[in-house]
């Protein structure tokens, strides 16, 4: 016996318009859940870059406060004004070091034989190699 097949009844959910419409539901939910991931992500990475630099900052405000902490101290602040503002004390002798001493390489004299702007430049060169 041989039974026929038979529509007993229609069920839309076994149409192929249902099927198509399950995988283009699918699909944009699909997308939609890659387009959050990618968001959070980006959000993400924005975050730890921000960390980082908080972090920079946080180690750059510890060290401005050790520099704030070492210029309390009164021989800090005389060193840096010597050294900056080219002070000196009561007796003391200040040395102005030119660029024709530094150039000779000798320490400077109090006496001096010609004044370079005097010299010829053949001379000049002679007293800058010899």
């Amino acid at each position: 016996m041989i039974r026929s097949r038979r529509r007993k009844g229609f069920n839309p959910f076994f149409s192929k318009a249902f099927l198509a419409l399950v995988v283009v539901a699918a699909g944009f939910l699909s997308y939609k859940v890659y387009v959050v991931s990618y968001e959070k992500y980006q959000i993400n990475k924005q975050i730890s870059n921000l960390d980082a630099q908080l972090r920079a900052l946080a180690d750059k405000g510890e060290s401005l406060k050790g520099a704030i902490e070492r210029l309390k101290d009164k021989d800090v602040i005389e060193k840096e004004a010597r050294k900056k503002l080219n002070f000196v004390k009561e007796g003391e002798k200040a040395v102005i070091i030119t660029d024709a001493a530094r150039a000779e390489g000798t320490a400077p004299s109090a006496e001096v034989t010609a004044s370079p702007g005097l010299l010829s430049n053949p001379k000049k060169w002679y007293e800058a190699i010899f």
